[in-house]
């Protein structure tokens, strides 16, 4: 097989399927109930990822806005408010469309390099709405790994407004080395039997994808019977030769790599993975060799229950640690799961997991070196989790810690008897835990035993936590509150960029050891950590009290997009800024005794002054890699401060 261009194309997957899409516009909520599906393909089992990703809900394509998301980029439309900065126009000719007359107008980017469309488009005479239009990406944009992206739709007019009636959209991926294959992506899609009168109550939208239990048809006198079109030649080729291509024994090998890439995980036999394989094995100065196994089931398993494993030894402290936990899914609509959870391992302060938001690869790699403050844990957790309504998930639970520090760590165990008070070097605590999360337009979708959230389209996140620690609780040394509140952003800016913004703000309300309070995350590598502050130095602040903000603003191309011979490189500028203020009262302070421990670098607290960067840097270098320069405004006069820095990150990113 070949396409348009004479490539030569080797067929691996095709699909089918009918769903309802349902849209409302005040306020803006859309759903889509996939009834049929039909998937074959290398590497796929059921097909209901599948169907999720390629049905009505990820191909939407308006041109009436002035952005239109590509591949999670923002493109300027023809007909945005701002197409003056953008594009070049020449009437071209006029037609009709069902017996309406239209206008036909090609359009193309002043700037090649800019994020904007090349084609035609027409608009009816009458109601100047766009009645066809066929825009093409082109390799010039600033995108990488992208050879072309062409977008052809058909729209005619149904009740007050104009809608797709036919879609046509093909992604063509480049090679990434000669001697790698490039990717093909073609979607049509038909919107048939459009009504505009029956408006569906917003509690109708709460679930964004739903897919009927009876989804999977395979019997092909059904598809004859219901496709719009007959499969073409080509199309009638490729089914015919998917069965026969993944059995191919490089095909099968080179799919389950991809699909051990994707996850970290390998099945090892029905209903049971290895994994996750990033953090199998490690080596550091406390533990040695660290060698970590674990497991999870998977759909074949249970749809009801998700159990996940590991058990690990380091050679060096001749520690076993082990982990375990069981997860029942009591309803899918609404998504609502009971989760118990046991371990014993080896974490280190301000570093946890949950407490900066790290991918699982980042957490893999704290794993490694000198471990920073590392104490032992016994974490033994209960969470139960449910999808309230559209948007808002909340969380509940009780939880039971042991700290045992393998480090130089006390605290007075009555802080007001000042130097009489008794010296402890263990403590431990049992909480409740609360969380809500606002995510007002959240788009998430069901993958086998796991909801996966893409987050707020264009909405912002808002998150509050609250814990309460409770003393003489299952050998519990503190009461205290913690109160959490979190706010990000990523208003759609046009062709001047993305910006992400967050806040969050944090108190802790009771007298407790530091490892307890906000841990402000410093840098001290030369690698660009997102979630830290790149020039504080590690432990350097701890608060009970903290407000926090940052941004992250990236320009693509829009000025190098300008620069002659620079533009070729599709180089893209960004710029940050941080700022943290908070504060330690003078009861966390007696509780510590010593704020220089021994052979480790002390904190301090902020005092209510702010600690500020603001950085400015290049991206896309030779499509991979990320520099940047990071300037530390205050703060100046402490121990080890670094005024200036310059830091570096390698990331993937179209």
């Amino acid at each position: 097989m070949t396409d348009e261009q004479g490539k030569v194309l080797l067929p691996t997957f095709i699909s089918e399927s009918i769903s309802h899409y349902y849209f409302r516009n005040n306020p803006k909520l859309a759903k889509e109930i996939i009834e049929k599906t039909n998937v074959k393909g290398v590497g796929v089992t059921d097909g209901s990822l599948a169907s999720q990703f390629i049905g009505s809900t990820f191909q939407q394509y308006n041109f009436f806005e002035n952005q239109v998301n590509v591949l999670n980029k923002n493109f300027t439309s023809p007909i945005a408010n701002d197409w003056k900065l953008i594009y070049e126009y020449f009437l071209d000719d006029s037609t009709f469309f069902e017996n309406r007359l239209s206008y036909k107008i090609d359009f193309a980017p002043k700037r090649k390099q800019d994020l904007a469309f090349t084609g035609t488009i027409w608009i009816d005479k009458a109601t100047w709405a766009i009645s066809q239009i066929d825009a093409t990406i082109t390799k010039d944009a600033n995108l990488n790994f992208v050879e072309r992206i062409k977008i052809q739709q058909e729209l005619s007019p149904h009740g007050k407004g104009w809608f797709p009636v036919k879609n046509r959209i093909l992604i063509d991926v480049s090679e990434i080395s000669k001697a790698s294959a490039g990717m093909l992506l073609k979607f049509t899609n038909y919107n048939e039997k459009i009504n505009t009168e029956n408006e569906k109550l917003s509690k109708f939208f709460d679930k964004s994808i739903e897919i009927k239990p009876d989804y999977n048809e395979k019997d092909p006198a059904f598809w004859l019977k219901t496709r719009p079109e007959s499969f073409s030649e080509q199309e009638q080729m490729a089914y015919a030769m998917i069965d026969s291509i993944k059995n191919i024994p490089t095909i099968k090998r080179l799919s389950s790599i991809g699909l051990i890439a994707s996850t970290g995980y390998k099945p090892i036999f029905k209903g049971v993975e290895l994994g996750n394989l990033v953090s199998i094995v490690a080596l550091n100065n406390l533990e040695g060799l660290r060698l970590r196994p674990g497991f999870r089931t998977n759909y074949s398993f249970s749809k009801k229950w998700v159990l996940t494993g590991f058990v690990g030894y380091g050679f060096k402290d001749q520690q076993w640690k082990y982990g375990g936990e069981i997860k029942s899914i009591l309803s899918r609509s609404p998504w609502t799961t009971l989760t118990v959870k046991c371990t014993r391992d080896i974490e280190q302060v301000g570093l946890r997991a949950e407490d900066i938001s790290v991918n699982p690869i980042y957490s893999a790699f704290l794993k490694f070196g000198t471990l920073m403050r590392p104490y032992y844990e016994d974490e033994r957790k209960i969470q139960f989790q449910r999808e309230v309504s559209k948007g808002i998930t909340a969380k509940f639970g009780i939880r039971t810690r042991t700290f045992d520090p393998l480090y130089d760590f006390t605290f007075r165990e009555i802080p007001s008897m000042g130097e009489t008070s008794p010296i402890l070097k263990q403590y431990n605590t049992s909480e409740v835990l609360a969380e809500v999360k606002f995510q007002r337009d959240e788009l998430a979708i069901e993958s086998d035993n796991d909801r996966i959230s893409f987050g707020a389209i264009k909405a912002p996140t808002i998150t509050f936590a609250y814990t309460l620690g409770l003393k003489n609780v299952m050998q519990s040394n503190f009461n205290y509150h913690k109160f959490l509140l979190k706010y990000s952003h990523s208003p759609n800016l046009g062709f001047l960029g993305n910006t992400i913004y967050k806040v969050e703000a944090g108190a802790t309300l009771g007298t407790v050891p530091y490892p307890l309070l906000k841990s402000h995350l410093g840098n001290e590598s030369i690698f660009l950590v997102a979630s830290s502050y790149n020039l504080m130095n590690s432990f350097e602040f701890v608060s009970d009290k903290y407000l926090a903000m940052r941004y992250f603003h990236d320009f693509e191309g829009l000025f190098f997009n300008k620069i002659p011979l620079v533009k070729k490189w599709k180089w893209r500028t960004f710029t940050t800024g941080k700022f943290l203020i908070g504060n330690l009262s003078q009861h966390e302070i007696q509780m510590n005794p010593t704020l220089n421990e021994t052979g480790i670098r002390s904190f301090q607290s902020l005092n209510n002054k702010p600690y500020i960067e603001m950085g400015y840097g290049i991206s896309n270098i030779f499509k991979v890699f990320r520099v940047e320069a990071i300037h530390r405004l205050t703060h100046l006069d402490n121990v080890g401060a670094r005024k200036f820095g310059v830091k570096f990150s390698a990331e993937i990113t179209l």
